[in-house]
């Protein structure tokens, strides 16, 4: 395993957990054209999801900000069919409370969900440490 993350940034981001045990946060898409009556107009509801591989988009938002996939792959989904065919977006994003931009690309989910991105841990080992104290319900991501 590599010394420093990719986001070797110097920054430490504090934060709180859903009430399910999730690293919750709030990004801004950069260069996003989201109507100015949308829901998410201080940000867009994420999750840290360990338990994800991929970082994902739901298909509603990916239509919301009207993306145009840039590759297309195959997943294995809890589908009765077994494998989708899945869009894939490349998003730039600003972390709410993080003065960095980045860059990630997002795999679009093949049905909605609670959060309409979900981070998962392709994207947590580029950062430097996540540390998440359940007691306290809250979290520290260093990058």
């Amino acid at each position: 395993m590599k010394d420093k993350g990719i986001y070797d940034l110097g920054i430490t981001h504090k934060g709180k957990l859903t009430p399910n045990g999730m690293p919750y946060f709030k990004v801004n898409i950069v260069g996003g054209n989201l109507p100015k009556y949308n829901v998410y107009h201080n940000g867009i509801d994420a999750v840290l999801d360990t338990g994800a591989t991929k970082t994902h988009i739901t298909p509603q938002l990916a239509k919301e900000l009207n993306l145009k996939a840039t590759n297309v792959d195959y997943g294995l989904y809890p589908l009765k069919e077994g494998v989708s065919e899945t869009n894939v977006f490349k998003i730039d994003f600003i972390i709410n409370g993080i003065e960095a931009c980045f860059s990630e690309e997002f795999k679009e989910m093949p049905y909605g969900f609670q959060f309409p991105l979900v981070f998962g841990t392709e994207f947590m080992i580029k950062c430097k440490k996540l540390s998440i104290d359940f007691q306290k319900e809250e979290y520290v991501l260093e990058l």
